[in-house]
């Protein structure tokens, strides 16, 4: 199924901090529509036909996951591919609150990862997939289905792909209601799965990151109810350490002191974002933002300055790095309400650009934001709301 889409042309221009008074963000970013969806929850930034511009991806509430084709290669225009229909075929419906673009078969392009939701004797049950990429073709090739132990899963909330052991494969971490786990890669299409905590209640992010520098990857999860973030080794599901974090649900890893090891940021839902400093495989646990916070948190260098920022979605926060790690400067971008983000240079001018999965004022639309493209700072609701709309 495919259809096209051109672009309305850009809409707003980013404004000042709404956290606290700054003067202009240093970087403008316009909110470009092109797609009149329901309410998106996943979304992602890769070249998934291998032309060399990057598509995009969006996993919707209503059951069904696109990739965005980059017609023309600047953003201005899009076609959609249809990978999963609510209902197709076999009465599976997408049921992921994430989707990424990884080469999960390892043949050398983008496959597209996430869960689709199916009835088992009456029951909901999830199940984790990958869309097998064969030449712009998709089919659906089953991994897992949920945590084997538990007789009801009814939310994949996180599926996200990288490689634990340095094989050069990718491995899946996963986290649904109350289990963190992660989908062992063991090449040919075969996967083993780890399950790590099935008590770990509320957890809503999960992510690989080489905390201690040995080249094995620990998981790390982000659970809301227990507001906390843990990190557990791959293989003997230890707890290594643990954080409290009021409202934890996003996590992320970067190097955002630039002293060559791995730090987190985690997103704290309607409570801020955090900073977790590695010093030599030690962590420590600092504030960056009281007031913004969110659901899903990227690294990014949206200024090119050479630092990691980092992109937060749901206050649609952008935190630009100093370059230390202690010094982060707050601003607003067009987009408030959003579940997710993806990252790259969606029209091709050289810096990373942002798609956003909208919901809230903003349901009903797929967009983009341009990075420097300055627009008219127009609000699509008129005055008398900010940009999340009535």
């Amino acid at each position: 199924m495919r259809r096209t889409w051109k672009l309305l042309g850009t809409l707003i221009a980013i404004s000042a901090s709404a956290q606290v008074a700054f003067s202009q963000a240093p970087v403008d970013f316009g909110e470009i529509e092109f797609d009149p969806f329901t309410s998106a929850l996943g979304t992602d930034v890769a070249d998934m036909d291998g032309d060399g511009d990057m598509d995009v991806l969006f996993a919707v509430e209503s059951g069904w996951m696109s990739w965005f084709e980059n017609t023309a290669g600047d953003g201005s225009e899009f076609t959609e591919h249809v990978v999963q229909m609510d209902g197709d075929t076999d009465g599976r419906w997408w049921q992921s609150w994430s989707v990424f673009a990884a080469d999960i078969d390892g043949d050398g392009d983008n496959d597209i990862v996430g869960g689709t939701g199916r009835y088992e004797n009456g029951l909901a049950k999830y199940e984790l997939n990958y869309w097998r990429n064969d030449g712009g073709s998709f089919s659906r090739q089953f991994i897992g289905i949920g945590n084997p132990n538990d007789s009801l899963e009814l939310v994949l909330y996180w599926a996200e792909p990288g490689d634990v052991d340095g094989d050069g494969d990718l491995d899946i971490a996963v986290c649904d209601y109350d289990t963190i786990m992660w989908y062992e890669n063991s090449g040919g299409g075969g996967f083993s799965d780890h399950v790590i905590d099935d008590t770990f209640l509320g957890v809503r992010g999960a992510h690989f990151a080489d905390i201690d520098g040995d080249g094995i990857k620990e998981v790390i999860g982000a659970s809301y109810y227990l507001e906390e973030v843990a990190v557990f080794d791959a293989y003997t599901y230890f707890k290594i350490t643990q954080f409290t974090v009021p409202g934890a649900f996003g996590v992320t890893s970067l190097d955002g002191d630039g002293d060559g090891d791995i730090d987190l940021a985690v997103s704290g839902n309607g409570y801020g974002a955090y900073y977790i400093e590695n010093s030599a495989g030690s962590l420590s646990l600092s504030t960056v933002d009281i007031m913004g916070g969110g659901y899903s948190i990227l690294p990014a260098d949206l200024d090119g300055d050479g630092d990691q920022d980092l992109v937060c979605v749901g206050t649609g926060t952008w935190y630009e790095n100093d370059g230390t790690g202690t010094g982060w400067s707050v601003w607003s971008l067009p987009v408030i309400d959003g579940w997710d983000a993806g990252i790259g240079d969606i029209d091709g001018d050289g810096d990373l650009d942002i798609s956003v999965s909208p919901f809230g004022g903003y349901s009903g639309r797929l967009l983009w934001l341009g990075n420097g493209e300055a627009g008219s700072n127009y609000d699509p609701y008129g005055s008398g709301y900010p940009y999340g709309g009535p």
